[in-house]
């Protein structure tokens, strides 16, 4: 009985985890979109006038793209 609960629980958390990933790349997608589109709006005019940190870019990825978030192409 205990292994069966042992099991139960870790395919449990085995669920969440893959939930909480999930939410992690699709709010990843929706950094990436929201970028675009202020980069792309400043592309048009003065590139001051949006200015959005990302303070939390680096809790969802380890890759350097998403480290620095806030890189111009000047």
């Amino acid at each position: 009985m205990r292994l069966r609960q042992r099991l139960l629980i870790q395919q449990q958390q085995k669920k969440q985890m893959t939930t909480m990933e999930s939410m992690s790349l699709l709010l990843q997608a929706a950094a990436r979109e929201l970028r675009t589109a202020i980069e792309e709006e400043n592309d048009g005019g003065n590139r001051n006038r949006i200015s959005i940190q990302w303070p939390f870019s680096s809790l969802f990825s380890s890759s350097s793209q998403d480290s620095n978030p806030s890189r111009g192409t000047d």
